[in-house]
């Protein structure tokens, strides 16, 4: 029989004894889920938690229907059309950005993709079926191809020198403010740790919006 908490432990998502309620709390916190709900009796005769549907499992209702004809497909305007369709969602804009990372700081890379993964399905699923090609269309038309490509390369997580490479261009401060900052100020990647931006560890990642401009991609011409 495995135990609930040694599954947790082996995930990542919880720590050591008597230290795993705080890093469950904390990473609920981070991937925008429900506070659980604790109970016990007065004897605590027994302990039980209750865990929330994250909001990006819930059944979406209704379609979002676009105004493709007047849609700007540069970077800005597609990220507005991203933030539109994450709202509808139901998904907090913050959390569309760097939600997922901030769960994968916590439970590693894999989990980050995970998280956001999960919401892509329901994101996908709100967009009328018939704008789906458009959208695509738009966004390959009007999107830089390279830009295209570093959401690719960076969809597990690379370092700047690995997406440069990638590129078949030169890891030099021109090409990084020419392809990964406009990324970053929309929130298509983020960086792995935001907080000592010049580590020699960092590495840039897709975010759920950046996984999201991949996923639409695959239905261009269907």
């Amino acid at each position: 029989m495995v135990l609930l908490g040694d599954f947790l432990k082996e995930l990542e998502l919880t720590e050591g004894r008597a230290t795993g309620i705080p890093t469950i709390l904390q990473v609920l916190n981070d991937n925008g889920s429900p506070v659980p709900q604790f109970r016990t009796d007065d004897s605590r005769t027994y302990f039980e938690v209750e865990f929330f549907i994250h909001p990006a499992f819930k059944t979406v209702q209704d379609t979002i229907i676009f105004d493709l004809e007047s849609q700007i497909w540069n970077i800005e305007g597609v990220n507005e059309l991203l933030n539109l369709l994450l709202e509808k969602a139901g998904i907090d804009i913050a959390g569309g950005i760097a939600g997922g990372i901030a769960g994968g700081i916590a439970g590693g890379i894999a989990y980050s993709n995970q998280y956001t993964d999960n919401q892509l399905f329901k994101l996908i699923e709100i967009i009328k079926h018939n704008d789906t090609g458009g959208i695509a269309g738009g966004i390959a038309g009007g999107i830089a191809d390279k830009v295209i490509e570093v959401l690719q390369i960076a969809q597990e997580g690379s370092s700047r020198k690995d997406i440069m490479q990638g590129l078949n261009i030169a890891n030099n401060a021109n090409n990084f403010e020419n392809y990964l900052q406009p990324l970053m100020h929309v929130g298509w990647i983020t960086m792995t740790i935001p907080s000592k931006p010049t580590s020699p560890k960092q590495k840039y990642i897709t975010t759920l919006k950046g996984r999201l401009i991949v996923e639409i991609l695959k239905y261009k011409a269907r």
